[in-house]
């Protein structure tokens, strides 16, 4: 049974050749090696929503929908994932393309592959607007 001096040794692989290949070859193929970050994932985004032009004028239009850079209700809504906060496709992509490469809101510096659609926050979107449909329809 190792004492504690040898424990340490043991480690880092000290007497067993199997540990001491195995962190040569970790140490081998860290520095300068093939092994590169993983790339980004190709993003699918859903067909944009399509907002009637009569819920556009409603006033009880939950602000979490709408877009702080257009103050429209988000129809591709796009979640800055280093900050956590959504806007509008569209929108987030023109304020990024005019150079200002941070976030609206907190001014962190974001890269367009730092940005994913927000599906939950798209789905509560469409949810509300069926539901103001299917309303208009009963008070028809």
């Amino acid at each position: 049974r190792p004492d504690a001096t040898q424990g340490a040794a043991a480690a880092g692989g000290g007497g067993n050749p199997i540990m001491q290949g195995l962190n040569q070859g970790i140490r081998n193929a860290l520095p300068g090696s093939s092994l590169r970050p993983p790339q980004p994932r190709p993003v699918h985004w859903p067909k944009a929503l399509e907002i009637p032009d009569d819920i556009d004028t409603e006033t009880d239009i939950p602000q979490a929908f709408i877009c702080s850079i257009s103050q429209e209700i988000m129809r591709e809504p796009a979640l800055v994932t280093v900050s956590g906060h959504s806007y509008d496709r569209e929108q987030l992509f023109t304020w990024h393309a005019n150079g200002s490469g941070k976030d609206p809101l907190t001014q962190q510096p974001f890269l367009l592959s730092d940005v994913a659609p927000n599906l939950a926050l798209r789905n509560m979107i469409e949810s509300w607007i069926q539901e103001r449909k299917s309303r208009r329809q009963h008070t028809e």
